[in-house]
C-alpha cells in the first residue's frame, strides 16, 4: 500500500511473559486498531523484554523515527517491571513523586500501599497523567510518549479515553470485493496508486475453504477523491472481468 504522510506511531510491547507466550498479547491488536480508527497510522511494533537497556533503545528508536510512542506493560510494582525508569532515561529525565499518581494509588490500595506500589507514583520529570472513567489505574504521558499498563482491562479503557488526544488526520475508508486474483490486478492497481497519489491503496488476499478471495481497501481525507478513485478502480475491474470472460 502506498504511504501517505499523517500522523505516526510506534508501539512497543514489553514483558518477557509475552515473549515467551505464557501471556497471549492482546495489547497490541487493540491499540493498533484504536490508532487507526483515529487516524494515526503504526509504522512498527515491537515486543522487547523486560530488559532496560532494551527499552531505552526501543523508546529511542520510536522518537527518532514517529510522531508518538505508544508503551504498554512493565509499570507494576515487581522487579521486573523497568518501564518507568527506562521511560526517564530514555528521555533524560529524573523520576519524581508525582502528587495526583500517588493519591490514586492511596486509594486504590485503600490507603496503605506498599513500599513497592507506592514506588508506582515515581513518573518521569513533567508526566501528564490520563484517566478514564470506572478505571482505578493510570496511563502516564511524556511528550510524545505514552506509557498504559499491561493488564488488559486498563489499557482498553485508558487508551479509549485517551484516543482523541493521540489522533492524527482521521480518514475515511472503502472496501471491495474482487473476483479477480491479486497477480493480475498486481499491475493495474499500482498504476491506480501512482495517478492518485493522495488514496491509500492496499489488496488483501485470503484463502478460504472455497478457494482465494481478495479484498481492495482504499483510504483518504477527501471523500471526493476517494469516491472518484473507486470508480477508477471499478472500471478497471470491468475490463479485467471482460478480458477473462472474452
Amino acid at each position: 500500500m502506498q504511504d501517505v504522510a499523517r500522523r505516526t506511531a510506534k508501539v512497543i510491547i514489553v514483558g518477557d511473559e509475552v515473549l515467551a507466550a505464557e501471556v497471549v498479547d492482546a495489547n497490541g491488536p487493540f491499540i493498533l486498531k484504536t490508532l487507526s480508527a483515529v487516524g494515526t497510522r503504526v509504522t512498527g511494533l515491537r515486543m522487547v523484554p523486560d530488559s532496560p537497556p532494551v527499552v531505552i533503545e526501543a523508546i529511542r528508536e520510536g522518537r527518532a523515527t514517529a510522531d508518538l510512542v505508544i508503551v504498554t506493560g512493565g509499570i507494576g510494582p515487581t522487579h521486573d517491571d523497568c518501564t518507568r525508569p527506562a521511560v526517564a532515561a530514555a528521555m533524560d529525565r529524573e523520576l519524581t513523586v508525582h502528587v495526583e499518581a500517588r493519591e490514586r494509588i492511596h486509594r486504590i490500595f485503600g490507603g496503605h500501599p506498599t513500599p513497592d506500589e507506592a514506588e508506582m507514583a515515581r513518573l518521569p520529570r513533567g508526566a501528564l497523567i490520563l484517566t478514564a472513567p470506572q478505571i482505578q489505574g493510570f496511563a502516564f504521558q511524556v511528550d510524545e510518549v505514552v506509557v498504559f499498563p499491561g493488564v488488559p482491562v486498563l489499557l482498553q479503557g485508558l487508551l479509549t479515553a485517551s484516543a482523541n488526544r493521540l489522533g492524527g488526520r482521521l480518514w475515511i475508508r472503502k472496501e471491495i470485493e474482487v473476483a479477480v486474483r491479486e497477480g493480475r490486478l498486481a499491475q493495474p492497481l499500482r498504476d491506480l496508486a501512482n495517478a492518485w497519489p493522495d488514496v491509500a491503496w492496499g489488496s488483501y488476499p485470503n484463502l478460504t475453504g472455497s478457494g482465494w478471495t481478495l479484498k481492495v481497501v482504499l483510504r483518504s481525507e477527501d471523500p471526493n477523491r476517494l469516491n472518484q478513485a473507486e470508480k477508477a478502480l471499478r472500471a478497471v475491474l470491468e475490463e479485467l472481468e471482460g478480458n477473462r470472460q472474452g
